[in-house]
């Protein structure tokens, strides 16, 4: 009795495929499957039905299944081939249109491939790529970098959390941006770019003390970086702490004397350090020429 329904709903499935009555084709080919859920040939046709209907995901997943059940079905394998083949030579072309800097255009491809098979993490952050080169698109770009770390499996994924966390910060979402660079830290405890993108939201919100940890964790990592350095400098000369940024500048120029933003900031230390012993001295001389007098 089952298989006599079977044959019925497909045979009607068929008939409503090929007068592209889809959404009937659809119920048709479900209901067969439902009396025969592991006839390969069945979800061959309904892939079909959602190919016609451009759902790809779809389709490749009734063509999987007819795999599964029927590995030998050359059609099922011909018909996800063919799905593969339409995404990767879409997404081919927008490399090379990004190589041209046709950025628009590369954006363009990609989407056209991700039509075809929709859960692509390379394809998702050479769209990031693309809008990363156009000027004001932050707030485009975000949501793929957010799908890359949502599909997962590609390498760095470090740097995918510390771009977020930038164009967060850029675009005032701060408590999203300390996420972002946190996962990035969590996921490379090298990464210095979150560190340092952490110390400046936090120098921002006046937690200057948070700012100074994060700095210095960045200094550890990239001793070399004359930026950051004098980032902490700066700090501390914003916070009033003007002897311990001398001293800092002086330990920076111990091992690195051609540091000459920092050379710039220690000789200006100097002067106002030694215009203050002066006024000193002479407040002191004033005070005892005073009272020797009285």
């Amino acid at each position: 009795m089952f298989g006599i329904q079977t044959i019925s709903y497909e045979a009607k499935g068929n008939q409503h495929f090929a007068g592209r009555n889809y959404n009937k084709a659809i119920a048709c080919y479900s209901q067969a499957l439902f009396d025969d859920p592991e006839s390969g040939v069945l979800h061959y046709k309904l892939g079909n039905v959602y190919a016609a209907l451009e759902v790809y995901d779809l389709a490749m997943i009734e063509y999987k299944k007819a795999l599964r059940f029927m590995p030998s079905l050359s059609c099922a394998e011909d018909a996800k081939n063919r799905i593969i083949d339409q995404s990767k030579y879409h997404y081919n072309e927008g490399l090379k249109c990004f190589v041209l800097g046709k950025f628009h255009d590369a954006i363009e491809s990609y989407n056209q491939s991700l039509k075809f098979i929709t859960r692509q993490a390379g394809c998702h952050l050479e769209i990031a790529n693309s809008y990363s080169k156009i000027n004001g698109c932050e707030a485009l770009e975000l949501p793929h970098l957010e799908m890359v770390i949502s599909i997962g499996g590609v390498q760095n994924i470090a740097d995918i959390y510390y771009r977020a966390g930038k164009i967060c910060s850029k675009l005032g979402y701060m408590d999203c941006a300390i996420e972002s660079y946190r996962e990035a830290i969590r996921m490379d405890a090298n990464c210095c770019e979150a560190y340092n993108g952490l110390a400046e939201i936090f120098v921002k919100q006046d937690r200057y003390d948070e700012a100074l940890v994060f700095y210095k964790k960045a200094q550890n990592i990239k001793p070399d970086s004359e930026f950051i350095c004098t980032k902490i400098i700066d700090l501390l000369l914003d916070i009033g702490e003007d002897q311990e940024a001398l001293e800092t500048c002086r330990n920076i120029l111990m091992e690195h004397p051609d540091f000459t933003n920092v050379r710039t900031q220690y000789d200006n230390l100097n002067i106002n350090h030694n215009q203050d012993i002066e006024s000193t001295q002479c407040g002191v001389a004033a005070w005892y020429f005073s009272w020797f007098c009285s």
